[in-house]
């Protein structure tokens, strides 16, 4: 049996303020088992999370010199996260992303499964590890590969993390930076998410590529990071899939794009409606906890959680259109600009051909002035000569 490997990764921007209010609060679900008040909240948001098992939970900081240490107050993952940002050698833009957390589970081959009741007095089922030694030892590849392969800050760039062990499947959750060394100044650090995350012009895609030379996108990046994970794994000795599913590729006609532009506003009122919907199933799961009666609970759950679901999944088509219409407007945008330039150049050529006409013609009006010129010449001269023969007849009479 097979499992899968694989990770999901968010971004925070740094605001007008800095992240570290939400680094806490991030910190406070994450490392949940460190405060008992904490504990008892994420159980009451998440019927998943079994509250006599948080206890179990491994919390690690980063020990600043290549490693982790154990963690006992969120305090230390702040005060090193503080430390780096202080390195940042220019001015933070508010809407730069300097915070991303990363999720990854551990794959249900390396699982087994087990039954539980959860705080609402269901019957479930789990997974735990089936080996907790090759659970951690899945876990530290995963960190090694993120300080290797995709944080460009390296291992410095991960505060901490921590092993959840107290809801229905084992995952870890990574806390990093996207600050990197400085290329020009000794022990300071730059900004690099564009750089890891999204389109910068440092990362192109390698020669021989089709693509080669132009600047990789956020997506392909992402895509890539995935496939490097399976083959890390799998190196490693780990049973997951080598398979990646990969959408397939798009090209949009022009009357394609300009429906789509045209939906693009529609989506954005959507996805406005989507939030909405999930806030609202979101609600009546809560309002299913408070009611009394085991029935009701149970109807108003499955109700919110399919209504999330359904937000959950039109949110996700909502984003790949607006991210296909996006690729297929700068294609067009890209075709638009070379036309301009063929324009300019047809532009060009048409003002030297008149240019060229204009001299022609007036080279012509200037042989004929010349023309002109020796014809009324020559007719004064014989005007002359027919003055002095009349004179010279009337001498002779």
């Amino acid at each position: 049996m097979t499992g899968r490997a694989g990770m999901d990764v968010s971004h925070i921007q740094h605001g007008e303020n800095g992240t570290r209010a939400n680094r806490r609060r991030l910190l406070e679900e994450a490392m949940r088992e460190l405060d008992e008040d904490w504990t008892a909240k994420q159980a009451d948001r998440n019927a998943n999370v079994i509250a006599s098992l948080s206890k179990t939970n491994i919390a690690m900081v980063n020990d600043g010199a290549g490693g982790f240490r154990r963690c006992h107050n969120v305090d230390d993952v702040l005060a090193y996260g503080d430390a780096r940002q202080a390195r940042v050698k220019r001015k933070i833009k508010a809407n730069s992303f300097t915070t991303t957390t990363i999720v990854a589970h551990l794959p249900k081959s390396m699982c087994i499964e087990e039954e539980f009741t959860d705080n609402e007095g269901r019957k479930k089922t789990r997974y735990v590890a089936r080996d907790e030694a090759e659970m951690r030892r899945y876990f530290d590849e995963l960190l090694a590969y993120l300080g290797d392969k995709v944080l460009t800050g390296g291992q410095a760039a991960i505060h901490g993390y921590d092993i959840n062990l107290d809801e229905t499947t084992p995952h870890i959750q990574v806390i990093c930076d996207t600050f990197a060394p400085h290329p020009k100044h000794s022990d300071t650090l730059r900004v690099e998410a564009s750089q890891m995350w999204g389109s910068h012009r440092d990362v192109r895609y390698p020669e021989g590529h089709e693509k080669e030379g132009q600047q990789m996108g956020g997506s392909v990046k992402m895509e890539n990071y995935q496939r490097g994970l399976r083959e890390h794994m799998i190196a490693a000795g780990f049973p997951v899939e080598a398979e990646v599913s990969e959408r397939p590729k798009e090209k949009l006609d022009k009357p394609t794009y300009v429906q789509l532009e045209e939906e693009r506003a529609e989506l954005a009122e959507e996805r406005a409606e989507i939030e909405e919907a999930l806030e609202q199933a979101y609600a009546m799961r809560s309002k299913g906890k408070r009611e009394g009666y085991e029935k009701g609970r149970a109807e108003g759950r499955s109700e919110s959680e399919e209504a999330i679901r359904k937000a959950q999944e039109a949110k996700r088509q909502a984003e790949d259109s607006v991210t296909a219409a996006e690729a297929a407007r700068r294609a067009l945008e890209a075709e638009r600009q070379a036309e301009e330039e063929k324009m300019r150049e047809f532009a060009e050529v048409v003002a030297e051909l008149q240019g060229m006409k204009a001299t022609a013609d007036q080279r012509k009006q200037l042989e004929g002035l010349k023309k002109k010129a020796a014809y009324q010449r020559a007719m004064a001269k014989m005007r002359n000569w027919d003055d002095d023969a009349s004179r010279d007849r009337q001498m002779g009479e």
